[in-house]
């Protein structure tokens, strides 16, 4: 009993931190219009592969919601995040597993997709916990301004898949020849089962 009290207490802090922080204008973060217009608009990503420059697009609208087959956005849900529809911004149980593990050397994820979201779109690729918490904050921001479903849209529109592509409609027509709304349940099992790991990942 004693421990469930101190994980409830634990989890009430940890969200009105984050509230708070969410809506403190000290952080130099996007909200409200700004932030809106951010996760609607094309983004230009710089990369840098074998001493080669080049530049990516990213954008979260690009592919509405309908044209996403219902097998990945459920296989993605069931991958990244199994209570994306249930928890919120946040889902605090996971953020607090990975926090006690990041404060023990471990790596382990605990984002939702909200954060993956924000992280992708707004923030340097580093592990850190500042960037865990502006993660945060960012996901709470978020979630005031989009429905889960547009959440979900944008996260396929934008997450970070290999050989620097971006979404699945991109390494769907690399790896398979066809559009996003044409793949396969085997073709989705392979994109979906790539994302802990993309480069890692490549079946080629």
């Amino acid at each position: 009993i004693r421990l469930a009290a101190i994980l409830v207490l634990g989890r009430f802090v940890l969200l009105t931190l984050v509230g708070v922080i969410a809506q403190s204008e000290r952080w130099n973060l996007p909200s409200g219009a700004l932030l809106e217009t951010i996760l609607s608009s094309c983004q230009i990503e710089h990369t840098q592969r074998s001493g080669v420059d080049g530049e990516h697009l990213i954008c979260p609208t690009r592919i509405a919601d309908h044209r996403f087959p219902a097998t990945l956005r459920d296989a993605v849900v069931a991958s990244e995040d199994a209570r994306f529809f249930s928890h919120g911004a946040l889902d605090l149980r996971s953020t607090i597993r990975a926090t006690w593990h990041f404060l023990n050397g471990k790596r382990e994820g605990g984002s939702t997709i909200t954060q993956q979201l924000a992280g992708s779109l707004l923030l340097r690729n580093e592990y850190s916990l500042r960037r865990k918490l502006l993660e945060a904050v960012l996901a709470v921001r978020i979630f005031s301004l989009l429905t889960p479903q547009e959440i979900l849209a944008r996260y396929l529109n934008a997450v970070p898949h290999a050989r620097n592509m971006s979404g699945f409609d991109e390494p769907a027509r690399h790896y398979f020849g066809v559009g996003v709304e044409d793949l396969n349940l085997a073709e989705t099992a392979i994109l979906v089962g790539m994302l802990p790991e993309p480069n890692a990942r490549d079946p080629l």
